[in-house]
């Protein structure tokens, strides 16, 4: 999967052997034209929006089927309040 075939406000799951990184997709593109993700890992240690390639690092990743009744601001909104928290 690649950044192109995602909306903003899904939630995408990276697959690193047994572990899983979740993520949800911003409306923010990155430099190289593709989207940001908002996550948190150990690897910064805080919730951070970051490019597609630097969360993903290349990984089998696809849309989680995930049902909510929140707006995609909302659900941006709510992800973002988290960032550096």
């Amino acid at each position: 999967m690649n950044s192109q075939t995602v909306q903003p406000g899904d939630v995408v799951v990276s697959q690193f052997g047994l572990y899983q990184h979740w993520a949800v997709v911003s409306d923010m593109v990155c430099s190289q034209g593709k989207n940001m993700l908002i996550s948190a890992s150990k690897r910064t240690g805080t919730v951070k929006e970051e490019p597609w390639d630097t969360v993903t690092q290349g990984s089998h990743t696809y849309v989680a089927a995930i049902e909510t009744e929140k707006s995609v601001i909302q659900i941006l909104n709510d992800a973002r309040s988290q960032i550096d928290n």
